[in-house]
């Protein structure tokens, strides 16, 4: 910077001092024009002393040393010299040559200069100056001196600014080109001190928060592929497990471009890996099913996300063959969609086993409607002789006065009693094994059911010499329940205890217990008979099971009554078990769960009588006309003889007669039997008899020995009024007609 500063001014210098020298020349020129202007004229018109007067005004300026004026011939006209400036030995030279004299001028620091006078073109004369330089050259002495103290302060000021930029801009810049050279090499926490406000702290800040940036980004990046390394390294281990599980798995782009493919589907298809990717996913199918089944699937997935559906494919070799396909949609992190995704599941065995399984099930259905139908056929062929024997052996009983003849008839009854029970257990589990067991839970007084179960079981306890009665803490007790499975289950528990009950009593208790879980109504059926071992008390509840089996068995019966009302008393949402020990007696429990507003009050101990049974009235003047429409002989005959002297009963045998019949008699009541042989069957004879105004609201009682599930609703349903099931005794028909017949009047 210094050298630059002395070439510079040096250079300087020089121009000046030329500069300088210029100037004295113009203006020698300038007073050298001007006196050739004033002298022109005085010269042409030889004016000498005006001529003289203006030489000498124009010589007294401080620079003129010499001024001559010439003719055109070179003879001298006038003169004028400054003695001091020029010394007397040069002024004989002043006139010769021009080389000569400007060599000698410059040794003495002066100049000269030669003017024209002219006029109209005509040369007159010359003008010959001489000036002195020596004031301008003491100027320029004097200015190069100021300048040599400026170049030195110049210096100085250079040596200050070169300080002030190393410590103030270059060391920072050294600073921000080592920060560049650290964040080159990855160390992207060098930051730089700022401590200061102006450009270059400006900048050592704009670099901070450059390397800040490029750190979070680097930061950023890192985390970015440690993400990609992850979701690469997860879609690795993906694919993978994709590629072993057993179904059939494909991914294509939204355009149906196939873009993975797992063993399994190869497998499935009959393909290897190089057919599939890149190709299309109709290659799958024929252009029907492409068409009709798998682009209306594609388009459920990309509306809904996920569609299944059975569809078929296409294997390698042109087969077609069902899967079972789940399609679902593929998104990006941010939502768009990417693609969809295929499992296929090959279902060709599986349909084989349904058509196998339909196949077996219409077999079983109609094995199962066979042995309903076979079921159906036994109720009915074993109910209609039953009815004769129980009916004529009723009858005798009644009209028989040999007391060993009556024990013959009783013999007779209660083996036809057995006979029906074991009959009513096999129809009660086949309904069971069908699942058409009908529950209709209604509200039912218990404490009634009770009673009429003790009043039914009375006779029989009396025979053995036995204490039949019931305890209650209420006298009224309403359950949601079906009430014949309950009668039913309750019937076949205090039967049981009367059969295994040799001496003592048998008690139904009826009590409310209050339990954590709520309230209970409990019936328990206490007898003193021979009681269960420990060890067989699961065993009672099975099917076909008894205490005592084989050949050495110690009481009678199927081994069903106890299986079928655990079942009942299940489906009906309660629970029972039994308490017992050997030689002591049994307790079966029965507990349903209870709603407070099914208790009305307490109640006392009262024994039951065969005096709380309902009273048939007897026999009166005026005998209500019964039309009896039954085909069969034997079963006209008990019927006309259960109904004789309280009855009139008139007897048809086919639907055709009772529809006669009602057209010339008012009867009060008709007992239609449902089969009738050839012919119009009761519910078709039914039908037409209601019809008749007057038989619109005249009790037809549905009386057959159809008594499967289902059979009452359907006569019910179909005009019959009421229904009964043969076999059937002769108080039980007297209470219905009683019933009916009293209603109808």
């Amino acid at each position: 910077m210094t050298i630059i500063f002395g070439v510079l001014f040096y250079v300087q210098g020089i121009i000046h001092d030329k500069s300088i020298s210029a100037e004295l020349s113009d203006r020698a020129a300038t007073v050298a024009a001007v006196l050739a202007s004033s002298v022109q004229k005085a010269f042409v018109e030889n004016k000498f002393d005006e001529l003289n007067h203006s030489v000498e005004n124009v010589g007294n300026q401080k620079e003129i040393v010499l001024i001559g004026v010439f003719d055109n011939v070179g003879t001298l006209i006038s003169i004028y010299q400054d003695t001091l400036l020029l010394p007397y030995n040069y002024r004989e030279i002043l006139f010769e040559k021009q080389d000569i004299i400007d060599l000698q001028l410059d040794n003495l620091k002066l100049n000269s200069l030669k003017i024209p006078i002219t006029d109209d073109g005509h040369l007159w004369g010359n003008i010959f100056l001489i000036f002195d330089q020596t004031s301008i050259r003491n100027q320029l002495d004097v200015y190069r001196i100021y300048s040599f103290i400026l170049f030195g302060i110049g210096i100085i000021a250079v040596i200050i600014a070169t300080w002030f930029l190393t410590r103030y801009i270059s060391k920072p810049l050294e600073e921000l080109q080592t920060g560049a050279i650290k964040i080159s090499e990855g160390d992207f926490a060098y930051k730089l001190s700022v401590n200061r406000s102006d450009e270059i702290g400006q900048l050592a800040t704009a670099f901070n928060k450059m390397s800040q940036s490029i750190s979070e980004m680097i930061n950023e990046l890192s985390n970015k592929n440690k993400e990609l390394s992850y979701a690469t390294s997860r879609l690795r281990w993906l694919s993978q497990i994709a590629s072993q599980i057993g179904e059939g798995v494909i991914v294509t782009d939204l355009g149906g471009l196939i873009t993975f493919v797992n063993n399994a589907w190869l497998l499935i298809h009959g393909y290897s890996i190089n057919d599939f990717v890149g190709k299309h996913i109709s290659l799958f199918f024929t252009r029907d099913q492409f068409e009709k089944q798998l682009i209306p699937l594609l388009e459920k997935v990309i509306e809904e996300e996920q569609f299944s559906s059975e569809i078929g494919h296409v294997k390698s070799d042109g087969t077609i063959f069902p899967t079972e396909s789940t399609a679902t949609l593929l998104k990006n992190k941010n939502g768009d969609k990417i693609g969809i995704i295929q499992i296929a599941i090959d279902i060709t065995q599986i349909k084989e086993n349904e058509k196998q399984l339909i196949e077996q099930r219409e077999k079983a259905e109609e094995a199962s409607r066979l042995k309903s139908s076979f079921l159906a056929n036994m109720s009915h062929e074993l109910r209609t002789p039953m009815f004769g024997i129980l009916g004529y052996s009723e009858i005798l009983k009644e009209l028989e006065k040999n007391a060993d003849k009556k024990v013959m008839i009783e013999t007779i009854s209660q083996s036809g009693t057995r006979l029906l029970e074991t009959l009513n257990l096999i129809l009660d589990l086949s309904k069971i094994e069908a699942d058409k067991i009908e529950i209709k839970f209604v509200d039912v007084d218990i404490v009634k059911t009770i009673n009429e179960t003790i009043l039914l079981f009375s006779k029989a306890a009396g025979n053995k010499n036995l204490q039949l009665n019931c305890e209650k803490s209420v006298d009224s007790l309403i359950l949601k329940i079906d009430e014949r499975l309950l009668r039913e289950a309750l019937n076949n528990l205090v039967n049981n205890a009367i059969k295994y009950t040799q001496e003592g009593s048998v008690k139904v208790l009826l009590d409310v217990e209050n339990q954590s879980s709520g309230k209970f109504a409990v019936i328990k059926v206490v007898d003193t008979g021979i009681g269960i071992d420990e060890k067989n008390k699961s065993l009672i509840f099975e099917e076909f099971r008894q205490v005592s089996e084989g050949f050495n068995r110690s009481f009678e019966g199927a081994g069903l009554g106890l299986s079928i009302t655990k079942k009942f008393i299940e489906k009906m949402n309660g629970q029972i078990f039994v308490e017992s020990e050997l030689n002591v007696g049994s307790t079966f429990v029965l507990r349903f769960p209870l709603k407070e507003e099914a208790i009305r009050k307490v109640f006392k101990q009262t024994p039951v009588t065969e005096k709380d049974s309902i009273i048939i009235t007897p026999p009166t003047e005026i005998q209500p006309s019964i039309l009896v429409v039954e085909n069969d002989e034997i079963n006209q005959n008990i019927i006309t003889l259960y109904l004789k002297n309280r009855y009139t009963v008139d007897i048809v045998s086919t639907g055709e007669q009772a529809i006669d019949a009602i057209e010339n008699k008012q009867y009060s009541a008709l007992l239609m039997d449902i089969n009738l042989g050839r012919g119009m069957n009761g519910l078709e004879a039914t039908q037409i008899i209601r019809k008749n105004s007057n038989y619109k609201e005249i009790p037809i009682i549905a009386v057959t020995a159809f008594a499967m599930s289902g059979d009452r609703l359907e006569f019910l349903s179909k005009g019959c009024s009421h229904y009964i099931a043969k076999p059937f005794g002769k108080e039980e028909i007297l209470q219905l007609l009683q019933k009916v017949v009293k209603l109808n009047n």
